[in-house]
Order: structure tokens, then sequence, then C-alpha cells
């Protein structure tokens, strides 16, 4: 494996951006995929402070390398499809205070210096509706 992916270890849930709007006015989103080993993420909570795509300043509470391409605004929660079912977050309404989930804010690829392989890394600040 790559050294560009060869430390995506954790599991986490990603809610892909459809870029709808319900009919109450918000963000729609696809059903949720777990992505775990091979094809999982490296979780590194942060606190920081970027430029997004428009130019604006965002705190940023985490950051992922993942190993595919990210929509910017897409849904990323660290833990299995279990454990979100297992909390009760799956069957009732997921907009609520406890809602630990991270909208993707910015998204960066970067190739190997043979360019075969890419570093993808996002940046992820806590989803509020």
């Amino acid at each position: 494996m790559p050294v560009e992916e060869d430390d995506c270890w954790d599991t986490a849930l990603l809610w892909t951006a459809t870029f709808g709007v319900d009919p109450q006015g918000g963000a729609t989103f696809a059903a949720p995929v777990q992505l775990t080993y091979p094809n999982g993420v490296r979780w590194l909570p942060t606190a920081r402070q970027v430029l997004d795509a428009a130019g604006n300043l965002t705190a940023l509470d985490a950051q992922a390398v993942v190993l595919q391409d990210i929509a910017i605004g897409s849904l990323m929660w660290l833990g299995s499809l279990s454990d979100w079912y297992g909390t009760g977050s799956g069957s009732g309404p997921v907009n609520t205070a406890d809602d630990a989930r991270m909208v993707v804010k910015t998204f960066s690829k970067t190739p190997s210096i043979d360019g075969r392989f890419y570093r993808r890394v996002v940046g992820l600040m806590r989803y509020h509706q």
C-alpha cells in the first residue's frame, strides 16, 4: 500500500451531498455509506482556521485523510453504521444539539512524486442546520 494511503484505519460514515433541497429548505444527502479499512479514513481532531473555496475564513474541528474524492458539503461521522443505528440516531431526527456529524468544508488532493497515487484530505466543521 502506498504511503499516501497506508494510515486510513478509522471507520467513518459518509453522507454524500446531493445538492437538492428538502421541503423545509434544508440540504439533502444520500444514505450513509460506511468507509472502513481498506477504504477507511484517518480521523484527526484539530482546531485551526483555513480559507474555504470562496475565500472565507473557516474554523475546522477535524481533518480526515480519505481514499476517494468527497464533495464539499457532504457529511461525515466517526464511527460505524452499527454505532450510528445503535445510538438511536439512525431512526429519529438527526439535527439535534448532540448531533456529532461534521460537514466537509475543504478538500485537497495532492499527487505523489511519481503521480500514481494521491493524498486526499478533507477539512471538517461541526454540522449545524
